[in-house]
């Protein structure tokens, strides 16, 4: 299930899809989110969204397996939209080329991502 959610204050869709599925996530404002995020970027010397910042800012969080079994045994990554599968709470999920949120088992994102394949999720709440 997809809904349409834009975390922009401006409701921009400006190459901040990190900041967005964070704040989102975390339910903390676009503003407090980008300042943390300089703040790791401003001493690590990257920018802002780079996945090395990310992955710093939310360390401290469980990931999940993006991995399972199909029922014909073969491995396969989950999609975003198949995430409804996991219990229940706040996900940080990074697809390919994007990082979106999923809340309560719903997509939340300014599109539909959901035909993505998952390459790490964070569990927030």
């Amino acid at each position: 299930m997809f809904k349409e959610v834009n975390k922009n204050p401006k409701k921009r869709k400006a190459g901040d899809c990190a900041i967005r599925a964070i704040c989102n996530a975390e339910g903390k404002s676009w503003y407090e989110v980008f300042d943390a995020l300089v703040e790791i970027a401003r001493r690590e010397c990257y920018a802002p969204t780079n996945m090395n910042v990310i992955n710093e800012y939310l360390k401290g969080y469980p990931t999940v397996s993006v991995m399972y079994e199909d029922r014909y045994g073969k491995k396969r990554r989950l999609k975003a939209n198949e995430l409804g599968k996991l219990p229940k709470g706040n996900y940080i999920v990074r697809v390919a080329g994007h990082m979106t949120c999923v809340k309560k088992g719903v997509l939340e994102d300014t599109w539909d991502c959901g035909y993505k394949s998952c390459y790490k999720i964070w569990r927030v709440k």
